[in-house]
């Protein structure tokens, strides 16, 4: 993770020679149209802008996000071909230019609908 404080979630499970990952980032997302409740002030954007997903190393797919996002998105995807052990990791930068990333290894499933 790229920051020693982060909260954002990552679980990993092995399904039939693949992997569901899925991701709760804490986000504020903002969309610059709400107004602070005591200030009146217009709360500026803040959002992330590029979300990358990768195998071992190697980019299975990005993403490119506007303003629109929901506050701590979540993402859910299916990775094809893994070994548990194996690595995932999440990595992104916002509009303001900070990043952060986590990651985590393909466990093997416990065949219970899981939470991330």
């Amino acid at each position: 993770m790229a920051n020693g404080n982060s909260v954002h979630r990552i679980r990993v499970e092995s399904v039939n020679g693949g992997a569901d990952v899925r991701i709760l980032l804490r986000h504020p997302m903002e969309t610059g149209t709400r107004k602070d409740s005591v200030t009146g002030i217009t709360i500026p954007r803040h959002f992330i802008e590029e979300i990358h997903f990768e195998h071992n190393g190697e980019e299975v797919m990005a993403a490119y996000w506007s303003w629109g996002m929901a506050l701590n998105p979540f993402v859910s995807f299916h990775i094809r071909r893994v070994r548990p052990g194996d690595v995932v990791r999440v990595h992104w930068t916002d509009n303001k230019g900070v990043s952060d990333a986590v990651e985590g290894a393909v466990a093997l499933s416990s065949g219970k609908p899981g939470r991330v």
